[in-house]
């Protein structure tokens, strides 16, 4: 009967072995059945998350694009605003280790979590909603388009063109409402590792995806709502009636005012004394000190930075030149998120044990004792079972009767010749994210290209790149997401978790911001709608640059693939042959602050209604648009005085015509 090592701790071994060696563990406590009915609040946690995730940013299209017609800068800002709280994930995580609520440090949080969120869904559901941008037709459609008297189309005349300013509003408020379920899917993290970390390697990941599993589940079922029922013609729809954008903000409110209970009763947890911020705090820096941590922490920040610079204009390419609406926006979306619920089963099923870099199957890597020169290939195997955990062989070296030759190998991932059971050939470094990410650019290029040139505009033709590209985006969102388990150890689950996924969601939000800036430079303007109304082969080409550059930075993201370890066992490697240094810690450190302080700066002044304009907020700069404004001004005012002009002439026409009328009749 196999034997348990001592749990893995701080400075300790960080691989728990059982006494036959060919399973790992990085936790003691045996498996967790997350199915448990005593653990029905865990999942639920998910799926109340995805619901929340996917809802609200699936109001955006509909309502930032269709009711308010916002700048296309606005409205990419609007998408990454809501995902702000995901930044500080980190914090959060530390008030979960460092302060429990009556010797709890998970369930507590998420029901608070869960009421904030349920209080600001219910004030945004009682926000008054300014008129319209665009005028409405008798059909009920906008009036978006006229048709000047050379035959060229350009943009009508608003009803409300102050409407366009009032995104940042109601994008502040859906930010709020993210912090409350962000809180409480910190603390289902934290559970999350502690579970994972009990699983052997040949399992590990299996409860993270299928935590994502149920969380695409809830985000299937909040964009049919949305889809569904928030259709009318004045959220871009097709239906004549439909829910407006504060009865979905109070359908939203329903399942987190339910996540209340069901996070008190559902979540089996038992009181744990908090580490305490000092401790937590030297915790943190020894982590930030690892060099392994800090490679990682380096990949997950700058793939999302890079590949987040991507162009503005998307939301009004699929909009004006796509004629997306917004039902047929959300089905794709909900056929895409089956997908990637596929995605996640075949990660889960086939792909545990794959190397995280190469596209080919990768051995479980197991350290030789230094004393070993030979390749384990070549090492002869063991002559006697009585010594199962041989410091200097690789634990896959059993004798045959141990492991018979066939199961070994699929055990293994490995060849057998006779009785030893050596490594496959390295899998080549065309890496799992490589592929991925370069086949979904591959698949996305024709379907706009083909829209901005004016080949095929159809709206089912635009949407079906994103159907197409689900399945390889789950396999690439789960492997940037699998390291997490194995950079933490015991006892800072919540801190790794945190500081990883915070530098992760950072990028998003930085690369936002550049994006802002950059693009923003771009003339004629990617953010004026009546650009894509009038649809000149100039701004076509200007279009078509932009996308260009957004596809180049994700190309350009792959650099920063080698950072990524190969596979669990190379990441338990690196964690105990990388050397530490202070650098680390200090690099990490500046790096967060300064991304975080950009990120909140520009995509705040985004928003605000005053300094929306600015360049540095991707505008065109408030003096122009003064200018602009009194432009308009006089304009008006010229029209208004012939208008005047013309009314007062009309007059005397008449009045002189009246007086030759009564002189006749007088005669």
């Amino acid at each position: 009967m196999s034997t348990r090592k001592k749990p893995p701790t701080e400075g300790s071994q960080l691989i728990a072995k059982d006494g036959l060696g060919d399973e790992t563990v990085l936790a003691d406590g045996g498996i967790v059945d997350i199915y448990h009915p005593s653990r029905l609040g865990y999942l639920a946690q998910y799926f109340a998350v995805g619901f929340m995730a996917s809802g609200m940013p699936a109001t955006i299209y509909g309502f930032f694009i269709g009711y308010l017609n916002v700048p296309a800068y606005v409205y990419a800002t609007a998408g990454v605003i809501t995902s702000i709280p995901w930044s500080f994930k980190f914090f959060f995580g530390m008030v979960n280790d460092c302060l429990p609520i009556g010797g709890r440090r998970r369930k507590p949080y998420m029901c608070i979590g869960w009421t904030f969120c349920f209080v600001m869904l219910l004030i945004l559901s009682m926000q008054t909603l300014p008129d319209p941008y665009w005028c409405r037709g008798d059909d009920g459609e906008y009036i978006t388009t006229v048709t000047n008297a050379d035959g060229q189309k350009e943009a009508a005349e608003p009803c409300n063109e102050d409407a366009a300013k009032k995104g940042g509003h109601f994008a502040f408020l859906m930010m709020l409402a993210s912090l409350g379920y962000v809180i409480a899917d910190v603390a289902a993290d934290g559970l999350t590792v502690e579970y994972a970390r009990r699983e052997p390697a040949a399992q590990r990941g299996r409860t993270q995806t299928t935590a994502y599993l149920v969380r695409t589940m809830g985000q299937i079922a909040a964009v049919s709502v949305v889809g569904f029922g928030m259709n009318g013609k004045e959220y871009n729809g097709s239906f004549d009636h439909g829910l407006s954008f504060n009865q979905v903000m109070l359908i939203l409110a329903v399942p987190a005012a339910l996540m209340v209970p069901i996070s008190w009763i559902g979540i089996e947890e038992l009181p744990k004394k908090g580490i305490g911020f000092k401790p937590y705090l030297q915790l943190c820096r020894g982590l930030l000190r690892r060099k392994a941590f800090f490679y990682v922490l380096l990949f997950q920040f700058l793939t999302n930075l890079i590949s987040s610079i991507t162009t503005t204009a998307g939301g009004l390419v699929k909009n004006y030149w796509a004629g997306v609406q917004n039902l047929q926006n959300q089905v794709f979306s909900v056929i895409g998120s089956g997908l990637f619920a596929l995605g996640l089963w075949l990660v889960n099923k086939y792909l545990l044990n794959y190397s995280w870099r190469a596209s080919a199957p990768h051995e479980p890597f197991e350290p030789r004792s230094s004393s070993s020169s030979l390749p384990a290939a070549r090492t002869p195997p063991p002559t006697s079972p009585s010594r199962p955990n041989r410091p200097s062989h690789p634990p896959c070296l059993r004798p045959a009767r141990a492991h018979p030759p066939v199961a070994h190998a699929r055990a293994c991932r490995m060849h057998v010749h006779g009785d030893v059971c050596t490594p496959t050939r390295a899998a080549p470094r065309r890496a799992v994210l490589a592929g991925t990410t370069i086949l979904l650019n591959i698949l996305d290029m024709p379907f706009t290209f083909l829209t901005i040139y004016n080949v095929v505009r159809n709206q089912y033709f635009y949407l079906g790149e994103t159907v197409l590209y689900e399945v390889p985006s789950a396999a690439n969102f789960v492997v940037a997401t699998f390291i997490i388990v194995e950079m933490a150890d015991e006892g800072n689950e919540g801190m790794v978790y945190g500081l990883l996924t915070t530098t992760a969601n950072l990028g998003e939000p930085f690369g936002n911001a550049i994006s802002n800036q950059l693009f923003g430079l771009f003339k004629p303007s990617l953010s004026d709608s009546a650009n894509y109304i009038s649809d000149s082969p100039t701004f076509r080409a200007v279009v078509g640059i932009s996308f260009v550059v957004s596809y180049f930075m994700s190309f350009f993201s792959l650099l920063a693939l080698p950072l990524l370890p190969n596979q669990k066992g190379e990441a338990q490697k690196r964690k105990r042959e990388w050397p530490e240094s202070d650098t680390y810690s200090y690099i990490t450190i500046a790096l967060v602050l300064v991304a975080l302080l950009y990120s909140l700066t520009v995509n705040f002044l985004s928003l605000n209604e005053s300094t929306m304009c600015l360049r540095i907020a991707g505008g065109e700069g408030c003096e122009e648009e003064e200018q602009q404004q009194q432009q308009s001004a006089a304009a008006a005012a010229a029209a208004g005085d012939a208008a005047a002009l013309a009314a007062a002439t009309s007059s005397a026409v008449a009045s002189a015509a009246a007086k030759v009328a009564k002189a006749a009749r007088l005669r």
